[in-house]
């Protein structure tokens, strides 16, 4: 059986199931919402080629830092994947909308 690594933590999940619900299953306490990839509150961290296919619809630049959907990440071997850094996620209002 197949074993995430998860901020220290070993989470043994089965081949076809997400990493979301694996994180569900064994009470980690994910955020998600939708477990669609739509609203990407899912959004975790990994540097193992497993993710690209959980990267669809992700911003490029999270993309480069190594994010990706958990519910949308069936690995098929073991995985290691990190909270997400709220800091790299944030973005400046002021820009987006600046005063008028």
């Amino acid at each position: 059986m197949p074993k995430k690594f998860f901020n220290e933590q070993v989470i043994p999940f089965k081949v076809g199931q997400s990493v979301l619900d694996a994180m569900i299953e064994f009470h980690c306490h994910p955020r998600y919402s939708c477990k669609k990839g739509v609203c990407q509150s899912c959004l975790l961290k990994s540097d193992d080629n497993q993710v690209t296919s959980a990267q669809k619809d992700v911003k490029e630049s999270l993309i480069a830092q190594g994010y990706f959907l958990a519910c949308q990440c069936y690995p098929k071997e073991d995985i290691k994947v990190n909270e997400t850094n709220s800091s790299e996620l944030e973005i400046d209002v002021k820009h987006i909308f600046p005063l008028i």
